[in-house]
């Protein structure tokens, strides 16, 4: 049976190689043999390049995944049941590895400066480790089970205060409206005559 892994390194890769699929062959004592893209005048016929495939249907076909930490990303990796690898470049993407590695479901990141093919082989080996497997798979269970909708707007409603604070209109006020409120007196006359009101 092979290792199927999945890198998806997006803007970090010339476009024709943003995604490609691996089949590994891992021996008992978990030995890889990666080949420096440089070393290699073509692609070899074990890597697949993607240009544009759907995460959700790929990552689950897939023992493992390395990509650049995007939440996106990382959800449906995690959502997939893959263990998983980050080589953040920018924004949340570092919090994204720091919180795989934290959570034990991937090693530590791997910034793009110390990016090597003996720190991607270390990455894969810690990937491929049963536990860490098992640890993503009961995450996995987890995710499938939660209501993210429910979740989300019950958290909006907790960070509301008790009471809303609402203006009180006098009638001064609507004597001399400010700048911004006779705007939007402009526009509701304007609605009001072209919808013919």
């Amino acid at each position: 049976m092979h290792t199927f892994l999945v890198f998806n390194l997006g803007p970090i890769l010339p476009l024709r190689c943003r995604s490609a699929a691996f089949p590994l062959h891992v021996d008992a004592n978990k030995n890889i043999e990666l080949i420096e893209k440089a070393e290699v005048p073509e692609i070899p016929d074990n890597v697949f390049l993607l240009e544009n495939c759907p995460h959700d249907w790929l990552f689950p076909q897939c023992s493992a995944v390395v990509h650049h930490g995007g939440a996106g990303t990382t959800a449906t990796g995690l959502r997939a049941g893959c263990p998983t690898t980050i080589v953040p470049f920018f924004g949340d993407q570092f919090f994204w590895g720091e919180r795989i590695y934290e959570k034990e479901l991937g090693p530590a990141p791997i910034p793009m400066s110390h990016f090597s093919v003996e720190a991607l082989s270390d990455a894969i080996k810690f990937m491929l480790q049963p536990e860490v497997k098992s640890r993503v798979i009961e995450l996995a269970k987890l995710i499938e089970n939660e209501d993210g909708v429910a979740g989300a707007v019950d958290a909006f409603h907790r960070h509301l205060p008790p009471e809303l604070p609402l203006p009180t209109p006098s009638s001064e006020d609507d004597d001399h409206p400010n700048p911004l409120q006779r705007l939007f007196i402009q526009i509701g006359k304007f609605c009001s005559f072209t919808c013919g009101l």
